[in-house]
């Protein structure tokens, strides 16, 4: 085993020599799925595309495994792809995602060169796609305190998973679909609601045992971890175990991008999606 595992790194060190990377299975394990955060739009690293645009959002889908989103609610509750709660209008006011109309979002986008896009304009396109892909929610809206206090949370997150389920049932997308919440109320409405949506608890400091725990009684596919030097191979195989899949997010530098890939997760999160792509003119 010691020197299979040799033998495996001076690959991965061999496969980040050349100008892409090209992900290998290791042992038994699954390939480790590359998805492009945010839907593969990323100023810091490299590309020209504004994150969870409809043009992010056909990249990361055409060039890799899959990709994460982020979703936010208007005041006329429909789903965006947008990552803040807080979204900055075109006379430059920061104001709230849900205490904002449609037609005022619209008229946001016509600043964004229109880059703002809904759920159902994805799921749309995601529909008519012949590759079935991996995609992850990653649901900002639920922890959105700008939009409910403790009295209205249930209703309300009740509400965004009626929504998503409604809206995957109409169209129908061509992929593996996910969502990931900090709230397991939310996660356990979907499992409840439609048992073939993977569920991740997202886990924002560094994944102990008692992360998997909790993940394995709550019943949930796995967890969506923020990558840290301190994450081992070990607490991975250990979820692996208990048929939990991990998603890392973000390893976007080659030193983190090249310990992330020797952890061999179920699926890295990354920004830097440059260094996956292969054949690009």
């Amino acid at each position: 085993m010691k020197n299979f595992n040799t033998i495996f790194l001076l690959f991965i060190l061999f496969v980040f020599s050349c100008n892409a990377i090209k992900v290998e299975p290791v042992e038994d394990n699954p390939k480790t799925l590359i998805l492009g955060h945010r839907a593969a739009g990323s100023i810091w690293y490299g590309s020209e595309l504004i994150g969870n645009s409809f043009e992010a959002v056909k990249y990361g889908y055409t060039n890799l495994d899959g990709i994460e989103v982020d979703l936010q609610m208007s005041k006329d509750s429909t789903i965006w792809l947008i990552h803040d709660n807080e979204i900055v209008n075109c006379t430059n006011d920061t104001i709230p995602v849900c205490f904002l109309t449609d037609i005022e979002i619209g008229e946001i986008d016509k600043c964004t060169e229109g880059s703002l896009i809904t759920l159902e304009e994805l799921f749309d396109y995601l529909s008519k796609s012949e590759n079935k892909k991996f995609v992850s929610l990653d649901m900002k809206v639920v922890t959105n305190n700008y939009c409910f206090d403790n009295s209205s949370v249930d209703p309300w997150i009740e509400l965004i998973a009626d929504k998503i389920i409604n809206l995957r049932d109409r169209y129908n997308p061509n992929c593996i679909l996910a969502v990931e919440s900090w709230d397991i109320r939310f996660l356990e409405l979907i499992e409840d609601k439609k048992s073939d949506i993977e569920t991740y608890l997202l886990v924002w400091n560094t994944l102990k045992q008692e992360d998997l725990d909790n993940a394995s009684s709550k019943g949930v596919n796995g967890l969506s971890c923020n990558f840290d030097s301190e994450i081992s191979k070990n607490m991975i195989d250990q979820a692996r175990k208990l048929n939990l899949k991990i998603q890392v997010w973000t390893p976007n530098s080659e030193d983190d991008i090249k310990s992330a890939l020797f952890l061999n997760p179920f699926a890295i999160q990354t920004d830097n999606v440059k260094y996956f792509v292969f054949n690009e003119e």
